[in-house]
């Protein structure tokens, strides 16, 4: 059992936002000004720090901008080539020194006024998740039927696989306190990342949680999700867990 603090909401508390872009341009300012305001009305220390994953367009060049001029609150990390969300994450989280750590998606399909709902549980588990498939959550018309179709059997079978009920395994929305990730290795780079990162948590005993929260998909947002690599990462990281699933020291 973990160690936790008397309240996120005291003055001293620091939250570190991940965010990761790849060609995200039309999107980036947005990004950072909506989640600095979101973190500021929360009336708590705070930092964003964004993860260019290679991107290819201009994106890079407006994090830039907008660093120098919202000042040393803003953290910008730059992968030369693109190496996916997963390795964004895991460079976003050796950069944080928040006690608690968000993470969130560029194009705010989650927007960031829905951070209080995830800080609103962290004080009793170690991991919140945001999900848009609890009662009371939403999901927007406007999401891809193959992706919506393919994180839902996604989650059926890591129920099982991982021996825990969640109705989201795939929502980069998400609150922890800092001493998870910092415990938890990656060692995949796709959007199945997420899935890893719970399994090692449910592995390691980590309490989890879920709150309901309305996905939107941007009209102008190009997913990065493509249906036939996605079902082989996940094969192969379904595969990962069942030869590791009885050795903690390796898994």
């Amino acid at each position: 059992m973990t160690e936790r603090s008397s309240s996120w909401e005291r003055e001293s508390l620091r939250i570190s936002a991940i965010i990761p872009f790849f060609n995200e341009e039309e999107h980036a300012r947005a990004a950072l000004t909506k989640t600095a305001n979101a973190l500021t009305s929360l009336g708590t220390d705070w930092e964003i720090v964004a993860v260019d994953d290679g991107s290819l367009d201009k994106t890079y060049r407006l994090l830039r901008q907008m660093a120098l001029t919202m000042g040393p609150r803003i953290k910008l990390a730059r992968h030369t080539r693109n190496r996916g969300p997963g390795q964004a994450f895991a460079t976003g989280f050796r950069l944080a020194k928040g006690d608690i750590i968000v993470t969130l998606d560029a194009d705010l399909s989650y927007h960031p006024s829905q951070l209080a709902l995830l800080l609103s549980k962290i004080d009793a588990f170690d991991i919140v998740l945001g999900s848009p498939f609890l009662p009371r959550a939403k999901t927007d018309n406007s999401v891809r039927p193959e992706r919506l179709l393919m994180s839902k059997l996604a989650t059926l079978w890591y129920s099982i696989l991982c021996g825990k009920r969640l109705s989201c395994y795939t929502s980069f929305f998400r609150a922890y306190r800092s001493h998870v990730v910092k415990s938890l290795r990656s060692e995949f780079a796709g959007f199945e990342s997420q899935v890893e990162i719970l399994a090692r948590s449910i592995k390691l005993g980590f309490t989890i949680t879920e709150v309901p929260v309305r996905y939107h998909a941007s009209p102008t947002h190009v997913s990065k999700f493509r249906l036939a690599p996605e079902v082989s990462h996940h094969i192969r990281l379904s595969a990962y867990i069942l030869a590791r699933r009885l050795n903690l020291k390796n898994y």
